[in-house]
């Protein structure tokens, strides 16, 4: 907040909401999280690459590319915070060569994942995440829309339901099932780096 005054304080069309905070070693941190999920994940398909059970080979494929995807995407070292909630018992110091963003106020919220379009729509107050779905198409046949979760605009996450508040600039994710994959004992790994990779990809076009 400190940064902030000395920078004349917020525009009238600013959206503190969506400030991002880059830094270089969380992006190194980010890097290092991404080849342990990728090392994991190789390690649960090592069984599996000898299985003679039907679609074996198509899994283990399926899995390398999630492996290789997360070790090659690039880093963005975001981190997630909240500057609307100023208080003194708990501030962010900034580390050299930080970079913080204060976005225009955005007018849309974007639909991705097992959708059948991904799509920007309209903001519009009050609507629920099942209307925004329909901007998009609606779900597909893979769709688990039972973990879908919505990304707020400053990289924070939550569960998503009926009553859930969609702010704009919000993302709404719906992944896809892995119940095709739950064979690997994998599951749980897989679901962090499905979400990882959602919210790098994000956070990039963000900046972009």
């Amino acid at each position: 907040m400190d940064i902030i005054r000395r920078a004349g304080g917020l525009t009238d069309v600013a959206y503190p909401l969506g400030a991002e905070l880059h830094r270089v070693t969380a992006k190194e941190l980010e890097k290092e999280s991404n080849n342990i999920l990728a090392d994991q994940l190789e390690a649960s398909i090592l069984n599996l690459a000898q299985s003679s059970l039907e679609g074996a080979g198509d899994q283990v494929n399926v899995v390398l590319g999630y492996a290789n995807q997360l070790r090659n995407q690039p880093t963005v070292g975001r981190i997630a915070l909240n500057i609307l909630d100023d208080n003194p018992h708990n501030p962010i110091f900034l580390e050299n060569g930080d970079k913080l963003t204060i976005p225009k106020r955005p007018s849309h919220v974007s639909v991705v994942g097992s959708v059948q379009r991904s799509t920007l729509a309209t903001y519009v107050p009050g609507y629920n995440y099942t209307d925004y779905l329909q901007f998009a198409g609606g779900l597909t046949k893979v769709a688990d829309i039972r973990k879908a979760y919505l990304l707020l605009p400053n990289g924070q996450s939550r569960k998503l339901n009926k009553t859930t508040v969609i702010p704009v600039g919000s993302t709404i994710i719906v992944p896809p099932k892995l119940d095709r994959l739950s064979i690997l004992g994998g599951t749980d790994i897989i679901s962090k780096v499905l979400n990882n990779i959602s919210n790098s990809f994000l956070s990039i076009k963000n900046v972009d």
